[in-house]
């Protein structure tokens, strides 16, 4: 078999500071910094747990910012810095930046690309789960596509969690070969399944989406749209398998 590296990426302010980004910041009437407070409060508080108590370490995780972060918030991130997170600060004005692509290792080898927002998370064993379905599928024709099929929607502000079957959701994998790579995030998330061959991974519920005052795009979903269980909420205990441990859910 051959040898795979695995990058988890994340865009996390990228063009907040441009003029688009900031139109769209005025009419929900937030500034930059008000965003980058509330969403590294987020990240804190789900992203960033869920990955570092990852029960498989065989990764490196790639946080694209934008080099015009303040200092107040280059130190707040700084400080939640783990041997497998990077931090990377880029002058990034293209509408689909590929400056992280000089992140990835180089060689020859099967290179493996996830997708996750600053404001969600995964399940502790998302990562093991999906090295050992590349093993089961490594010869496979590149480039081909991983995606777990279940995992959970949070409203933060209600505190209201339900299971959730996304087949096209905001955590794909890709697998490419490393010597032209492109990267999972040349791709619109939702445009997967009808671009690569994708393989689903029904397991647990592995990835948790949360929908909170500051989403621009995400909601709660409509039950008629997509597979949500809404019998009842579930408990947020559930969480520890990410390693988020909720005492209150804020907004």
């Amino acid at each position: 078999m051959r040898e795979f590296k695995h990058y988890i990426l994340t865009f996390f302010n990228v063009y907040l500071y441009g003029k688009r980004r900031e139109a769209q910041l005025a009419k929900a009437r937030l500034t930059p910094d008000e965003w980058m407070d509330h969403r590294i409060e987020l990240f804190r508080t789900y992203t960033l747990p869920s990955i570092a108590g990852q029960s498989c370490k065989n990764f490196t995780w790639v946080v694209m910012l934008d080099e015009n972060t303040s200092p107040r918030h280059r130190k707040l991130l700084d400080a939640m810095k783990f041997p497998n997170l990077r931090l990377c600060y880029r002058n990034i004005d293209e509408k689909r930046d590929t400056s992280f692509l000089t992140e990835f290792e180089k060689g020859d080898y099967d290179l493996l690309t996830t997708r996750i927002d600053n404001d969600d998370a995964f399940h502790k064993d998302f990562v093991q789960s999906l090295h050992d379905c590349y093993r089961r599928k490594a010869e496979s024709a590149q480039p081909w596509a991983m995606m777990f099929l279940y995992g959970y929607v949070l409203d933060a502000s209600s505190g209201e969690m339900y299971k959730m079957k996304k087949p096209i959701n905001n955590c794909p994998t890709m697998v490419e070969n490393s010597q032209s790579p492109k990267g999972i995030w040349y791709i619109m998330h939702d445009e997967v399944p009808d671009k690569l061959s994708t393989e689903y991974i029904v397991d647990k519920p592995s990835w948790l989406m949360v929908v909170h005052s500051q989403n621009i795009l995400n909601r709660m979903p409509d039950r008629e749209v997509v597979d949500a269980h809404f019998a009842k909420p579930l408990p947020l205990s559930l969480l520890a398998d990410f390693n988020i441990h909720l005492h209150s859910v804020g907004k």
